[in-house]
């Protein structure tokens, strides 16, 4: 019985907010020794990008933008 857990990882180009910010996820970067999955956020308010563990994500409460449905 393994210690790893499972870590909800958002797909390419999904849009994530904490109520404050807005980010893109630009690009999934997995590192093969490790197995630790890394994300690049995009800022879209300032086209930052930040590269973040796939772990950091899922516990910084960032959660996917849902379109609004269309007329």
């Amino acid at each position: 019985m393994g210690s790893e857990e499972t870590v909800w990882a958002p797909s390419l180009g999904t849009y994530l907010t904490d109520e404050v910010a807005l980010f893109r996820v630009a690009h999934a970067i997995s590192d093969g020794a490790s197995g630790e999955l890394y994300l690049e956020l995009e800022n879209c308010s300032t086209q930052e990008l930040a590269l973040c563990s796939a772990r950091t994500v899922a516990g910084a409460g960032l959660r996917p933008v849902v379109p609004a449905p269309g007329p």
